[in-house]
């Protein structure tokens, strides 16, 4: 069998690549969308729930309660669900757009990086306007409960490691729902990705 590189391979740049991403999410946009929705509603919900713990911290000396995590935890394992069916049903369409690339000498690597990075990619935009989100529903909160004062004893860099944190989660968040569905489609033989109907 020849490797990567030799003969019956052909090389795929990044900039392909990453032409190649955008032009699925383009056409698959409706999908994408609802796949970024569910990755805003659970990192805004967490960024939420993390700004106002963050000034209730601050501000009166409260602690981050042991049920705030769970909730973090239970609103991203649904949101990763969501993301994941999503994704998989979204590499089950593109069979045959998986077995004409491979015949045309794509390797596995990039089969697996395409999904990788379109899903990583739709994840940090839904993430990013799930951050803006949720500071937005908890500076709202804080003022429309007459705290509005206690929001800027928080500093700065408070706000941004939030909004990291936002964004980094959002992030695996995406890697992780979408690893199984990427792997498989990566490793089906052209003949067998042909034969699959959707």
């Amino acid at each position: 069998m020849a490797k990567e590189g030799t003969y019956g391979r052909v090389s795929f740049p990044t900039s392909e690549l990453l032409k190649l991403v955008f032009l699925n999410i383009r056409k698959r946009f409706s999908r994408s969308l609802l796949t970024m929705l569910s990755v805003l509603l659970a990192i805004a919900f967490m960024t939420v729930i993390l700004t106002l713990g963050t000034v209730n911290r601050v501000a009166q000396g409260t602690e981050f309660a042991a049920y705030q995590f769970w909730l973090i935890f239970v609103a991203l394992l649904v949101a990763g669900l969501g993301v994941f069916n999503s994704l998989l049903i979204s590499v089950a369409e593109r069979y045959r757009e998986i077995a004409t690339i491979k015949t045309l000498g794509a390797a596995d690597r990039h089969v697996l990086l395409l999904y990788l990075i379109e899903s990583v990619i739709i994840g940090v935009i839904g993430g990013g306007f799930g951050v803006l989100v949720g500071l937005g529903v908890g500076v709202w909160l804080l003022s429309a409960y007459g705290r509005a004062a206690e929001i800027g004893m928080v500093a700065p860099t408070e706000y941004l490691y939030i909004m990291g944190q936002g964004l980094l989660y959002a992030a695996i968040l995406s890697l992780f729902a979408t690893a199984y569905p990427s792997y498989h489609a990566s490793k089906m033989s052209p003949a067998e990705a042909f034969r699959v109907e959707v």
